[in-house]
């Protein structure tokens, strides 16, 4: 009805007087088109060729008397044999083409929509691959067109367009469209994994870690997009694309506890998958407990089986820690040994130690990475003596109960005094000497002596020579002389001096007693019980061990050392300047008070180090060993 028309020689009818002859004209009005005669009034003429554009078609009728009528009314005819510019190639709508890119032409969308340009007003038909099944039709409304597919076939179909104007004129077809029709889902990944890295602690693979952004792994289809969830199974914790199969995902952060991971594929065209098998994943952050480690009673063989020193050169540590944990006993950096805390306990003997003061730690690995360094322990090695054979033996008094006077002479003597207040002198030579009940004047004389007061209130001397002096039960006054000594007082309240040089070990073992290390580089021990400690002249190491007590380190950079359970301790002459530290095990924490003026260090659990004098404290006046 819109008079436009791609014939060229169209056929125009209307009506006239019955069986009068029709004459049709072009726009001039003398250009004949054809003639017909208006049988019974109508009539049909097939025009002459027209010329492509615009024609004013008029008619005359012309009875049979041979009279002619004016011009009929015109018709404007528009002749258009011009085919339509084919359309843009078909674009698959950014809403069809579903999967992760908007652009890769696959889709799950059976039915999608396909979109274009043509000439304005023109209509549009999609084709499927064979160009003759029609997809749809759509008018080019502004020159773009719309058109939503009727059911393809899961593959792949090659789209073309034509346009037909309002001519009727047909175009010829558009450039292709390669559209992949993929509806099935891919079948669901692997069951993730913990990657190694990220799986800590003494398992590699029993997926409990302290990565709270744990990676992790598994195959899927072949450039899928994974998507890894929480237990819930809609909490996202990360994706990632299959290449060549494999993914690999780093969490976002897991809270503490147990979690159920599981994982989806998303393949190219937007198809998901159905969940994969879950992986159980443990997330520990927490830092297992570990105690000190303890000397075992049956390696602590000097004269108490708690004073922590021993002769036993390789001893036996015990302690506590989270059950199931892997505990390490160091010094330093330098590994002593290893053992699992089965059950929440451990024992671990020791490599060996050679003789002097050894600090050892615990430290604890939970299952899950997570590491704790206990407070450390103060032990002191001492060698026992290895026995010296005896030259041809000095004829011996054998004693008696009463207050004897045994002297040795040169050889290398053993003297036990017996009961009764003795005198007793080694003399020259490696002697043992025994005071035994009273209460005994003891004298090693030359030579490295091996001397015991034993009962009651004794007076003991190491004399010249590196001795191992011990002064037992009693209130003892104990000196190991010159040499290297090894003094201890034992029990009861006693005086002890290390005397000149520099002594391993003086220690005043039990009770409240008064220890000086004497001239020399000393290691000076308390013990139990309330003791004043002194270093002396010397650069000393002073350790109050358990009790209050009160240490003073004399001349030198003395170490004053603190183990747990020091106590309430006072350090009477601390002067950093003069190179004096206080030693402290690694991982130790304290808080700095003040009490009357005057620094204290609070170790926490009624452990203190009161600095007697100083008013300020500098975090450098601490070491951790």
């Amino acid at each position: 009805t819109d008079d436009i028309t791609n014939a060229a020689t169209p056929t125009v009818t209307g009506t006239a007087e019955a069986n009068s002859t029709v004459t049709l004209y072009d726009t001039d009005g003398t250009t004949v088109l054809g003639t017909a005669v208006a049988t019974g009034g109508n009539w049909s003429i097939t025009s002459s060729t027209l010329s492509a554009g615009v024609h004013t078609l008029t008619a005359k009728a012309t009875d049979v008397a041979g009279n002619t009528s004016v011009a009929s009314s015109s018709l404007a005819v528009t002749v258009d044999t011009a085919a339509p510019v084919a359309p843009s190639a078909p674009d698959l709508a950014t809403g069809s083409d579903s999967g992760t890119s908007s652009t890769d032409d696959i889709t799950n969308a059976a039915t999608p929509t396909v979109t274009g340009t043509a000439e304005a007003n023109s209509t549009v038909t999609l084709y499927d691959t064979d160009g003759t099944t029609v997809l749809g039709t759509d008018v080019a409304t502004g020159g773009n067109w719309s058109i939503t597919s009727s059911t393809l076939s899961a593959g792949a179909h090659t789209l073309t367009a034509k346009a037909t104007d309002v001519a009727g004129n047909v175009s010829v077809a558009s450039s292709s469209l390669a559209v992949t029709i993929d509806t099935a889902a891919p079948v669901a990944p692997s069951a993730p994994d913990l990657a190694a890295g990220s799986d800590s602690g003494t398992s590699s693979t029993d997926d409990i870690t302290n990565a709270a952004t744990p990676t992790v792994t598994g195959t899927a289809e072949a450039n899928s997009t994974v998507t890894l969830y929480d237990t819930d199974g809609t909490t996202v914790l990360g994706t990632a694309v299959a290449t060549g199969g494999n993914w690999s995902i780093t969490s976002s952060a897991l809270s503490v506890g147990a979690h159920t991971l599981t994982a989806k594929a998303t393949d190219a065209a937007g198809n998901i998958g159905v969940a994969s098998t879950g992986l159980a994943v443990t997330v520990d952050t927490a830092a297992p407990a570990v105690s000190a480690p303890d000397l075992d009673a049956a390696s602590d063989d000097g004269a108490s089986n708690s004073d922590d020193s021993t002769t036993v050169t390789t001893p036996t540590f015990t302690g506590t820690a989270e059950a199931n944990a892997v505990v390490t006993l160091k010094e330093g950096g330098t590994t002593l040994g290893t053992a699992v805390a089965t059950g929440g306990v451990w024992s671990i003997a020791s490599t060996t130690l050679t003789s002097g003061a050894h600090t050892v730690t615990a430290t604890a690995v939970d299952t899950a990475g997570n590491s704790t360094v206990s407070a450390g322990l103060t032990v002191q090695i001492t060698s026992t003596p290895t026995p010296t054979p005896t030259p041809t033996p000095t004829p011996t008094t054998t004693p008696t109960a009463g207050a004897d006077s045994l002297e040795g002479g040169s050889s290398d003597d053993s003297i036990a005094g017996g009961a009764g207040d003795d005198s007793m002198i080694g003399g020259a030579g490696a002697d043992n000497l025994d005071g035994d009940a009273g209460n005994d004047t003891i004298a090693g004389g030359e030579g490295g002596d091996f001397i015991r007061g034993l009962a009651d209130n004794d007076s003991v001397n190491g004399g010249t020579g590196s001795d191992t002096v011990n002064g037992n039960q009693g209130d003892d006054v104990v000196n190991g002389g010159a040499g290297a000594d090894t003094v201890f007082g034992g029990q009861g309240s006693d005086y002890v001096d290390g005397g000149d040089d520099d002594d391993g070990h003086v220690n005043g073992n039990l009770g409240g007693d008064t220890v000086h290390g004497g001239a020399g580089a000393d290691t000076v021990y308390g013990g139990q019980g309330s003791d004043s400690v002194y270093g002396d002249a010397g650069d000393d190491r002073l350790s109050g061990d358990l009790g209050n007590d009160n240490l003073f380190g004399g001349a030198g950079a003395d170490r004053f050392a603190f183990g747990a359970n020091s106590g309430q301790d006072w350090i009477v002459d601390f002067n950093f300047a003069e190179g004096d530290r206080i030693q402290l095990a690694p991982g130790t924490a304290y808080a700095v008070v003040s009490f009357e003026g005057q620094v204290i260090l609070d170790l926490g659990g009624g452990n203190t180090i009161g600095l007697a004098g100083v008013g300020t404290f500098d975090p450098s006046y601490v070491t951790f060993v």
